[in-house]
């Protein structure tokens, strides 16, 4: 669940939730808000029933004539679940009960159900599913107004009409967190992007969910965060010491680890195909032997 902790630790920062909102929601219900009036809410409105498919954030936001909850739905699953309006009518349901039980007077939700996942996904309304039935029967149709946020809809234009940075950045490496190449030719736009924002609390957790899907090597985002440090702000902390400040140079690491066992795994591979011996193999790889047979056995081998 590493994209909703992560949004729920960068959106904590009521900065960025106004902003975020303010980039999403449709003009029309934007004049009726005052971001500005933005309050997160200690609750969720995820029943028990729905934990394994959602989390949430709550916020109330005052309007012109009282005020509404605003929900931001994070899916778990990142495929398209043809259940997930009817979860998001229990969801709603059990909002306006919680609401109910904590003795408060209603206030009108507004949910929004954030898409991460990169096959294109249209969510039908529940009338969809429930057509084949005469006129008469339309009045107990549940209607169930959603705003669905799909990001893999998003081109890289739209990505980058975001005008917050930290908001441009962390969408683009949500779009491109399952293709780990690709995401590091934007490393630079995305350090770029956050460069006015160093000092702001919800940059540590966009570097470490960075370093967690990107493959690149320590040196050369030490450089990168360098440079437009220089260009930035030239009286910064090395790109060195920003990084170990913001606690993600073990994450480097990993990432760097992990990157050079998908190397070796592809040399394993080339070493089978040319008829090398297990031993030779070893050699080749310089891994302790443990490490080898590990190795060998996710490359679906075995050692003799």
């Amino acid at each position: 669940m590493i994209h909703d902790t992560f949004m729920k630790e960068w959106l904590s920062d009521p900065e960025i939730a106004q902003e975020f909102l303010s980039e999403i929601l449709p003009s029309p219900v934007l004049k009726e808000l005052h971001v500005h009036t933005l309050t997160p809410l200690p609750t969720t409105y995820v029943s028990s029933q729905l934990r394994t498919h959602f989390s949430d954030l709550v916020w109330r936001v005052g309007t012109r004539t009282g005020s509404v909850h605003i929900s931001l739905l994070l899916e778990h699953t990142s495929y398209r679940d043809p259940k997930a309006v009817f979860q998001l009518f229990h969801y709603v349901a059990n909002g306006y009960l919680e609401q109910v039980k904590n003795g408060k007077p209603w206030e009108l939700m507004i949910p929004i159900f954030y898409y991460h996942g990169t096959a294109l996904w249209k969510l039908k309304n529940i009338s969809t599913y429930l057509s084949a039935f005469p006129e008469a029967f339309e009045p107990f149709i549940p209607q169930n107004e959603v705003l669905f946020f799909n990001l893999g809809k998003l081109s890289k234009e739209d990505l980058m009409g975001f005008q917050h940075g930290m908001i441009q950045s962390a969408r683009l490496i949500q779009q491109n967190f399952g293709n780990p190449e690709e995401l590091g030719k934007h490393v630079r736009k995305i350090v770029e992007s956050l460069a006015p924002y160093f000092d702001k609390a919800g940059i540590r957790s966009i570097f470490h969910y960075l370093v967690s899907f990107v493959e690149i090597e320590r040196e050369e985002l030490i450089q990168i965060v360098d440079e437009v440090s220089n260009q930035n702000h030239p009286n910064m902390k090395t790109g060195y010491d920003q990084l170990i400040e913001l606690g993600v140079e073990k994450g480097i690491e990993k990432g760097v680890e992990s990157g050079r066992e998908k190397g070796i795994l592809i040399s394993l591979q080339n070493g089978f195909d040319m008829g090398l011996t297990m031993s030779q193999l070893q050699k080749l790889t310089e891994l302790p032997e443990e490490r080898f047979k590990i190795l060998l056995k996710a490359n679906g081998r075995q050692g003799h």
